[in-house]
């Protein structure tokens, strides 16, 4: 009788866990045969998932795990229970949409090994731009691929038992914050003219930054929605002068213009600077508030000029999946950063569909 009672919830996982066509002998699944399961994914949502047909390269990998009993997912590199998914078609285009991931022969998932949580299928996603577990934002995000490296995306998912067969759609989401600036600069030729000389902007960065983060998998979220993203509790509550716990997160120049406005009847030449880094959501500073800093260089070849941004916190935050625009100006009479705008906005710049399965 004990034998009895634990082969009869066995074979009820068996047949409830596993995606087969109707016409397939449920017996079938002793056979040995795999049972892959395929996925569609999209970034962003809504109005903000937007068609961008090269957002993922090849190679590019997405890392998938299915909770067993509300198990917390471990996305490292090697973790039990974690499938990566590889792209690997190079074609772009209408013809070979929806795109393809694959798995490795023998590693993607197996529908008679899934197992439901309750009475969904839960999917954890995470997809990792550079290929290898990031525990933190890196913090050279000037240096090459380091500002794409930080973009790392989440995903959550719930399929009903109902829907055993059927394509599990993940949308994935920016797990971090993104910062923009666009900064003005007068600039001269000559010293006479003005103290900065033209692409005088060296550096620009964000200061004593919380570079590492964690995901909150206890919560209860909408089914595709975003988890809470963010710089770790234990670490916001420390003092900020606690060694190693902070880190100057340099920004990625974007682009550069020149202008001429006229400034009360006088034509003055600008140069307009565009940078983008990405950091975990955090809170600002209390003490030493000061956000960005931009390195300026000077026609006289001396020690760069330092300009500080202090953000009011009132009206500006780092959230997750939102970028904060900044158009700032460097005002040379007041020695100061003048604020022209600041906003945040929904950050979903791609949507792709791709279908994710083992390799045929």
């Amino acid at each position: 009788m004990d034998k009895l009672k634990y082969i009869i919830p066995l074979l009820f996982l068996l047949f409830g866990a596993c995606s087969l066509d109707d016409r397939r002998d449920p017996l079938s699944l002793q056979d040995g045969e795999p049972l892959p399961i395929q996925f569609r994914t999209t970034v962003g949502i809504g109005e903000n998932a937007e068609f961008e047909s090269n957002y993922f390269e090849k190679g590019d990998e997405i890392r998938i795990y299915c909770p067993i009993s509300y198990s917390t997912p471990n996305f490292e590199d090697g973790a039990p229970g974690t499938y990566i998914y590889t792209y690997s078609n190079t074609e772009v285009g209408t013809d070979n949409w929806p795109y393809k991931f694959q798995a490795e022969e023998g590693k993607g998932f197996d529908c008679r090994t899934l197992v439901p949580t309750s009475i969904y299928y839960v999917f954890e996603a995470m997809y990792f731009p550079g290929k290898e577990y990031l525990k933190e934002v890196p913090a050279n995000q000037n240096e090459l691929d380091m500002l794409e490296k930080a973009d790392i995306l989440i995903a959550h998912h719930r399929q009903s038992l109902d829907l055993r067969g059927k394509a599990v759609q993940l949308t994935f989401h920016h797990a971090f914050a993104m910062v923009q600036v666009k900064v003005k600069l007068p600039v001269s030729d000559l010293p006479t003219e003005g103290p900065f000389p033209k692409n005088a902007i060296e550096d620009v960065y964000m200061r004593a930054m919380l570079t590492g983060y964690e995901v909150n998998y206890s919560q209860v979220i909408d089914n595709d929605g975003l988890r809470t993203v963010g710089a770790p509790a234990a670490d916001e509550a420390l003092p900020s002068d606690t060694p190693g716990l902070r880190k100057d997160v340099h920004m990625r120049q974007i682009s550069t213009r020149e202008m001429i406005e006229d400034v009360d009847g006088k034509s003055i030449r600008f140069q307009e600077y565009v940078f983008q880094g990405i950091v975990p959501a955090q809170k600002f500073l209390n003490q030493g508030n000061e956000f960005l800093y931009f390195k300026v260089k000077k026609h006289d070849g001396g020690e760069p000029k330092l300009f500080k941004y202090v953000p009011e916190k009132s009206t500006l935050s780092l959230i997750s999946s939102h970028v904060l625009h900044l158009s700032l100006e460097i005002n040379t009479d007041l020695q100061d950063v003048v604020v022209l705008t600041a906003e945040i906005r929904p950050w979903g710049k791609a949507r792709n569909d791709m279908e994710i399965g083992p390799e045929k």
